[in-house]
C-alpha cells in the first residue's frame, strides 16, 4: 500500500491543456497530468461510468491518498478538501476491488461530495468476468443520492458480453442507460437521460494459420 499526502500543491509545471475548440454541448474531459491524481489513477478504474473525475479537484487545500494491492483486493482511498469561490467542498472516494476466478474481478466504489448544506453521494457494484480469453462479461450498476432531487430514475447500468475468438464466430451485446436525475458531481457523466442497446456479429477466419 502507498500513501500519498499533499499540502497547498503548486502544479504551475504540470503540462498545460490542449486548446480545444468546444463544438458540443457536452463537457470535455480532459486528462489529469498532476503527479498526486495521476499516480495509482488505475485503482480508481471502472468499466463503463466514471465514478471519480480528479479534475474536480481543481484547488485541493489538503488531500490523502492510499492506493495498493494486498493479496486479492485492490484498494483506491481519497479525501481532498476542495477551495472553491463560494464554498469549501470535501470529497470522499473509496474503491474496493476483490479478483476472483482468473483475470476477473468484482468491486464495489463509494464517492461523496459535500459543499455547505449540499451532498452528492454514489455507491457503484461492477464485475468484470473473462473466460478462456474469448468471452467477456461485464456490468455496472450505479445510483446517485443528492440533497433535495427525486430518488426515482436516478440509476446507471451498463452490461456487456462479447464473444471474441482469434478465428471464428464473434458476437455481442452492449446495454447502457442513464437515468435522467443522475448527478454524479464527484466523476464525469456528459449526458443524461439516455439510452441503448447494440447487437452485433461476425466470422473472421485466417489464411495459410498465420
Amino acid at each position: 500500500l502507498v500513501l500519498d499526502i499533499t499540502v497547498s500543491p503548486d502544479y504551475s509545471e504540470v503540462e498545460s491543456d490542449p486548446y480545444i475548440y468546444q463544438l458540443s454541448p457536452y463537457e470535455t474531459r480532459m486528462n489529469d497530468y498532476r503527479p498526486f491524481f495521476s499516480e495509482g489513477s488505475q485503482y480508481f478504474l471502472t468499466p463503463q461510468f466514471t465514478m471519480f473525475y480528479s479534475r474536480r479537484i481543481s484547488d485541493p487545500r489538503v488531500a490523502t491518498k492510499v492506493t495498493g494491492k494486498v493479496n486479492d483486493y485492490s484498494f483506491g482511498v481519497l479525501f481532498a478538501d476542495n477551495q472553491t469561490s463560494e464554498a469549501d467542498e470535501v470529497f470522499s472516494v473509496i474503491r474496493l476491488k476483490r479478483d476472483i476466478f482468473q483475470n476477473s474481478s468484482i468491486g464495489i466504489y463509494y464517492t461523496s461530495l459535500q459543499q455547505g448544506e449540499e451532498r452528492n453521494q454514489n455507491l457503484s457494484l461492477d464485475f468484470s468476468i473473462y473466460h478462456k480469453n474469448i468471452y467477456t462479461v461485464e456490468g455496472q450498476v450505479v445510483y446517485s443520492y443528492n440533497k433535495g432531487m427525486s430518488r426515482n430514475d436516478n440509476g446507471m447500468y451498463y452490461f456487456t458480453f462479447k464473444r471474441a475468438p482469434d478465428a471464428g464466430l464473434s458476437c455481442g451485446l452492449n446495454y447502457i442507460r442513464v437515468g435522467n436525475n443522475v448527478d454524479v458531481k464527484t466523476g464525469y457523466v456528459y449526458q443524461k437521460n439516455t439510452q441503448s442497446t447494440d447487437v452485433f456479429t461476425g466470422y473472421s477466419w485466417r489464411f495459410k494459420k498465420k
